[in-house]
């Protein structure tokens, strides 16, 4: 018999009674996700198959469907944070049931979900076809847990389960039919012999029985913890609830749980005024000094949150249980008066903020953007909570070569692992002798910087700091948030800054500073079950990251006076595509490096949490940095200690000996330090030759720990992993020679060096590094482009706005492969490829109802501003150009120097009328990329007199434009220049008597035949000013120099889609029927307002007159045109929205409201609620046109749910999005506030 292990799983069953209607849905989501189950097995759902998409973006996470007819039937399985995996599913097709084998730890369960009939002939065919397909999963997994759950219309025993008692009779039973084939328990029955309960009842109670059952297997019975039968609302069933522990080992309780700081509080004036009193008390104390004061702050602060936060969720859970209530009994009337519906809309709203506030707090724990911001969808928060919850958390890991899934063994094995990892094995005699032999090559820092440094504290920078810390993030062990700090800033801050001072004197944290907590984070692409590859990040209280954020500041100001330019990590102004692309330079240009050179890519094992900390204080000293500051750095890891975050609780602690916190502000910058010294000794080891190009030699490039040595020929790497060697003996990072690797820059034989692999293909920084040019784009791009194919696929599922869809393109499309296009080329066939599938997903796959280029436009010119692909290529490549101009002599940009120097230099080349094929140099296909996406942005503005003669497309010859470096070094620049003053051409001789260059004729002759006639014919008509010529104009982009700041990414950008604009039809069609639109305006209109993006896009479809229509619709698909309200006539944007008789009448309600309101005489025509209300009087224009844009999205709302326009239902949705737009706290939602406050009264 198997020995199953695995963590707790909570199965829940209920019929619900049909899932059709919206809120009611969203309601018992809500109800469901909060009783914490991890399977839920739904009966008579009512779905069908155009349902799954919605239904499960508004789950967020896995749902498997059965369907059978809107009215009828329907079983569907949901998943909420289960970490197992799903082997196989079958489901009926009849929405009768869906079986699933499942994975959890080492654990295979079956488990059936079952919605039983009612006539006994479909009753046996049921049982049939149960038992058949359990037969056949049962043959696959032999030994699995069989749970079969659901609403069997039939109770096991009429007796005892059923009231009034039924009689006995002969009939076909489902359950009597299972048990037995199956061999099954009934397990609530087993459990409770002799106990009387009912999951479901008649209103009135008359007629009651248990026929919501579980049917388990034998060896399910030892592994249930609980089995109950609850309330649930909108049913008359009850939930009934199986809990599985596979766990034989106790909890351990040395674990301790992790608690977080509720924000929600800080809007709460009791807990205001509870923390206010608390902070008067405890620091006018007298009789503790300030430390002890702010750690019993902390303490406080914490009792009374949690305290606090028990009674609003005793509280909100009873308003929560009344609004359901209140609602299923509005839904159970066949008809509501006025006031009911009322009534309901107003229940139905508050259900919308109870979900979207626990969308909120999802939205906490996932750390992602709300991307549908204003659009009431929390299936992304749900989705990426559950998506982190499962990657963030170890369920196996591999102990002596074991799989465990034992929850306490993998954390005591965790917290050892990461207990010896942080053990010192400092050696101060190594790392004396590593020091000394490079003291003379260490640069000092300059005595500003070390003033800076050394300066006190100041009120100013610890105001700085806090306001530099994200929102949201993870605070440490005290729980305390960012957030609290800002809220209660004017009451902590004179505190903290004397505790700070405090700390500082007597060089030692308080006792909540010093402790961090761990938490693990899977490395990509790696096996999860190692605990080497789950990378520690410490979360620090926010105390203690406001002091290293002061001094991490003041660090970073001007850490490049000693960090070289050879590391790229962690430094303003210095980007990883540097490292990339030199390494792709060193490649494609490989015939100018004589030697068998080649590149040693080093992996050090555990490079920050192997920092030896002595190490960096010595390493700080001969800096030059001052005794105050290495003081500090001293405090900072004085007495250290951590545990680790294992879900949902936490290891006990344990000292950190070593090691520069992954997560602590300064951390970075500590580690750049002491990577210096690695590279100063490479650089100045005499013995250890480099590669060499172009006359420079380059020994080694960085980021951070990444590290990549290039070295002449294979003699050298022994002398390099030895000086290595004698770097990890004295600083603690050593090298993991198992992970390192060789990339040859020219083809070589040996397999081997120093038993590190030569490799054809090295992923480096992320990017696949090969000589094959081809391979190298598959490689970088295909997989990228396919996973953005299936995260966008996802997403389709979600019931987003346009303008939520497209800011997904960029949040999790575009992002995917803008990293490899900063340092490769990007073929045409891969930009288009991008392309189409985001404009495709823009349009859900569907049919494009604008033209690409109206999707690109700006907002003001009725654009969406989906991202182009080509065009963000192409300002890669002109930043790149940008770069080149400005660090020519960088190591980074010195090949593309030398490069373009043979064809006069990059700026000179830029401003000839090139074309890349006809250039008479070996560019690499980025370099013609660069060249190309500069040809695009600028204009040559050709004329005939300033015409440069040298890298010309029509100046040629064999094909090949001219370039004369001789010629150059006498001035001989412009076609002019071969003309005399009078417009001549000049023979052999008058040249040689203007110029005074000895040139051959032959030469000579040369370049004046490639002169095409026409061009000649021009110079002798138009040469009028021959200094003209001479003048050297700035490389400009629009008019704006590229070197000027303006002329940034959005600018260039804007250029190259300028150049493709187009009006938009919609323009056209409403000109046609109404006069001066400022378009402009019109098109804007949506976002001087704080609101739903889906209220924008139905202004924007309207405007576009793509707004989807029935008449509309009918173009492409065979349809009835006639108005969704009337009925009486077909259904165009002007109808719906103005001419039908019902819209007219809400129109004039509203025009009645608002005379009313502003005591004015307004007539809303046509032209003002298509475009926009303009008045002298710019309160009443923009209330009006906050109402116009509203309206128009409720008659869309209507119609999609097929009710007709109400103005006393509109004027109350609008007091709601009052109350909503009160809570935002941005300067928009005030404007929008101080609107409503004024229509309202407010």
């Amino acid at each position: 018999m198997t020995d199953f292990k695995f963590n707790s799983l909570k199965i829940i069953s209920l019929n619900v009674r049909g899932l059709r209607d919206t809120t009611k849905r969203k309601a018992l989501f809500l109800f469901l996700r909060r009783t914490g189950g991890n399977i839920f097995l739904l009966q008579e759902t009512h779905s069908c198959e155009l349902d799954e998409k919605f239904w499960r973006s508004q789950w967020g996470d896995q749902y498997f469907f059965s369907h059978a007819s809107h009215h009828s039937a329907g079983v569907s399985i949901l998943f909420n944070k289960f970490t197992g995996d799903i082997l196989e599913k079958k489901s009926s097709e009849d929405g009768r049931w869906i079986v699933m084998a499942l994975k959890l730890d080492n654990s295979i369960f079956i488990i059936l979900n079952m919605y039983g009939h009612n006539i006994i002939a479909q009753t046996k065919q049921l049982a049939t076809d149960v038992y058949n397909i359990i037969q056949t999963f049962i043959k696959k997994y032999k030994d699995a847990i069989l749970i079969i759950g659901g609403d069997f219309n039939d109770a096991p025993n009429d007796c005892v389960d059923r009231f009034p008692v039924r009689a006995l009779n002969s009939q076909f039973k489902l359950t009597d039919f299972l048990i037995d084939k199956l061999s099954l328990i009934d397990a609530w029955r087993f459990l409770n012999p002799n106990s009387k309960e009912f999951t479901w009842s008649n209103s009135r109670k008359t007629l009651q029985s248990r026929i919501d059952l579980w049917l388990t297997s034998c060896n399910c019975l030892q592994y249930i913890t609980n089995i109950s039968h609850c309330y649930a609302p909108f049913s008359d069933h009850k939930m009934i609830t199986i809990q599985l522990n596979g766990s034989k080992h106790k909890t351990n309780n040395k674990l301790r749980g992790y608690w977080k700081f509720n924000n929600k509080l800080l809007e709460d004036e009791h807990f205001e005024n509870s923390i206010r009193q608390e902070a008067k008390h405890i620091f006018g104390n007298k009789s503790m000094n300030a430390k002890q004061k702010w750690e019993f702050f902390k303490f406080k602060v914490r009792s009374i949150a949690i305290e606090r936060s028990k009674t609003l969720n005793i509280n909100k859970q009873a308003k929560e249980n009344m609004i359901m209530e209140a609602i299923q009994s509005l839904l159970h009337k066949t008809f509501l008066s006025d006031d009911e519906k009322t009534n309901l809309t107003q229940l139905q709203n508050e259900i919308d903020k109870l979900y979207i506030e626990a969308a909120k707090g999802a939205f906490i724990r996932s750390r992602a953007k709300w991307l549908e911001n204003g659009e009431k969808n929390t299936s992304y928060f749900f989705a990426l909570e559950k998506r982190n919850y499962k990657r963030n958390t170890i369920t196996k890991l591999k102990i002596d070569n074991n799989i465990c899934t034992d929850p306490t063994e993998i954390a005591n094995h965790v917290k050892r692992f990461y207990e010896e990892l942080y053990i010192s094995k400092f050696n101060e005699e190594y790392s004396q002798k590593f020091l000394g032999n490079l003291k003379e090559h260490i640069p000092s820092i300059s005595d500003t910087f070390k003033s800076i440094c050394d300066d006190p504290l100041t009120k100013d920078e610890l105001l700085n700091a806090l306001k530099k810390m994200n929102n949201g993030k993870s605070p440490g062990n005290d729980g305390l948030s960012k957030e609290f700090y800002c809220h209660f800033w004017d009451v902590i801050n004179p505190h903290l800054m004397e505790m700070y001072k405090e700390c500082i004197v007597q060089q030692e944290m308080t006792a909540t500073m010093k402790q961090g907590l761990i938490t693990l984070i899977p490395k990509p692409n790696k096996d999860p079950v190692m605990i080497e590859n789950w990378r520690p990040i410490t979360l620090l209280n926010v105390d203690y990251k406001i002091l290293a954020l002061v001094y991490a500041q003041r660090l970073k100001s001007n850490l490049h006076e000693i960090i070289s330019e050879t590391q790229s990590g962690f430094m303003k102004n210095r980007h990883i595509s540097n490292n990339i692309r030199l390494i792709l330079d060193l490649l494609d240009y490989s015939e100018h490096i004589d030697s068998e050179a080649l590149i040693l890519f080093l992996d050090f094992y555990k490079a920050f949490d192997t920092v030896e900390h002595p190490f960096l204080y010595n390493a700080l000293k001969l800096f030059g940095f001052g005794e105050n500051f290495i003081s500090i750095a001293k405090m900072f890891y004085k007495d250290i200690s951590s545990s680790i975050l294992l879900y949902p609780n936490t290891s006990q602690r344990f000292s950190i000996n070593r090691s520069v916190r992954q997560g602590c502000p300064i951390s970075p910058f500590f580690f750049l330090i002491v990577a210096e010294l690695l590279s100063l000794r490479i650089k100045n080891c005499p013995n250890l030759l480099g590669l060499s190009i172009f006359q420079k030699e380059i020994k080694i490039t960085q980021l951070a720990d990444d590290t990549a040595l290039f070295l002449k020929d294979r003699n050298q790497v022994d002398l390099a992993i030895s000086t290595i060697n004698s770097f990890s003996n004295a600083s603690g990072l050593h090298l993991n020679l198992g992970k390192c690797e060789i990339l040859s820059i020219k083809n070589v034989k040996y397999e081997k060096i120093h038993s590190i692999p030569i490799k054809d293909v090295v992923t480096y920084l992320g990017i696949s590094i090969t000589k094959d040019i081809k391979s190298r784009q598959k490689q970088n791009f295909s997989l990228r482009i396919k996973k953005m194919q299936d995260v966008m696929n996802m997403w389709l599922q979600r019931d987003l706005s346009i303008f939520g869809r497209i800011l997904l393109t960029k949040a999790e499309g575009i992002s995917r492969v803008v990293y490899p296009a900063l340092s490769l080329f990007v073929p045409d066939s891969t930009s288009k490829e991008i392309n189409n599938l985001l404009v495709n997903f823009t349009w859900k796959n569907r049919r494009h109802y604008l033209q690409k280029e109206q999707l690109y436009a700006h907002s003001c010119k009725g654009g969406f501003e989906l991202i182009n692909f080509s065009d963000l290529n192409y300002t890669f490549k002109i930043n790149w150009i940008k770069k080149c101009l400005q660090h020519s002599n960088s190591i980074w940009y010195f090949i593309p120097f030398n490069i373009f120097n043979k064809i006069g230099g990059l700026q000179f080349l830029l401003k000839c009328n090139y074309n890349i094929k006809k250039i008479p140099v070996n560019l690499s296909n980025f370099y013609q990329q660069a060249l190309l996406a500069w040809k695009l942005c600028y204009n040559h503005n050709f004329s005939p007199h300033k015409s440069i003669i040298w890298n010309n497309e029509d100046i040629t010859i064999q094909n090949k434009s001219l370039f004369k470096q001789n010629w150059i070094d006498k001035k001989i620049i412009y076609v002019s220049d071969l003309f005399d003053e009078n417009g001549t051409i000049l023979d052999y001789g008058r040249f040689l008597n203007k110029m005074c260059f000895p040139v051959t004729s032959k030469e000579f002759n040369g370049v004046m035949k490639a002169l095409p006639s026409g061009l000649i014919q021009l110079m002798t008509s138009h040469l009028k000013y021959q200094d003209a010529s001479k003048i050297d104009s700035p490389l400009m982009i629009n008019g704006i120099d590229i070197l000027n700041k303006k002329c940034n990414n959005k600018y260039i950008r804007n250029t190259l889609s300028e150049k493709r604009h187009i009006t938009p039809k919609g323009e056209i069609f409403w000109n046609n029927l109404l006069n001066d639109i400022n378009w402009k305006k019109a098109w804007l209109l949506p976002d001087k307002f704080c609101i739903n993006n889906k209220v924008k896009e139905i202004h924007k479809k309207i405007l576009h007159n793509i707004y989807p229509t029935n008449m509309f619709i009918s173009k492409f698909s065979n349809i009835e045109n006639n108005c969704s309200f009337c009925i009486d006539f077909p259904e165009s944007v002007l109808h719906l929205f103005y001419f039908c008789k019902l819209s007219l009448e809400f129109w004039n309600q509203l025009e009645c409201f608002v005379n009313s309101k502003f005591n004015c005489n307004v007539a809303l025509k046509l032209k003002q609620i298509v475009a926009y209300f303009n008045s002298d009087d710019k309160k009443v224009e923009k209330s009006i046109n906050l109402l116009l844009l509203l309206s128009k999205f409720y008659i869309h709302k209507c119609r999609i749910k097929k009710t007709t326009p109400n103005f006393t239902i509109f004027k109350f949705e609008m007091l709601q999005f009052y109350e909503y737009i009160k809570k935002i706290n941005t300067p928009k939602a005030s404007n929008t506030e101080i609107i409503c406050a004024f229509l309202f009264d407010r």
